[in-house]
């Protein structure tokens, strides 16, 4: 059991230490606008796959 919790510590530490490599050049303000740019563009794409779903399912010319 300790052998993977020692994993699990050492895969959280990586994680966090490549997190503030990738970061470290970057301020506050400029990794909070590059997150909220990568959540609107993520609602967007969801809407777009919503919207297509739902005019594909309504059509007509779909029916057999």
């Amino acid at each position: 059991m300790e052998h993977s919790l020692s994993t699990n510590e050492n895969a959280h530490s990586a994680a966090a230490w490549l997190t503030r490599f990738k970061t470290k050049e970057r301020d506050s303000t400029e990794m909070r606008c590059s997150s909220i740019e990568a959540k609107c563009g993520a609602e967007e794409r969801e809407k777009r796959s919503n919207a297509s779903a739902l005019s594909s399912d309504a059509s007509p010319l779909h029916e057999n």
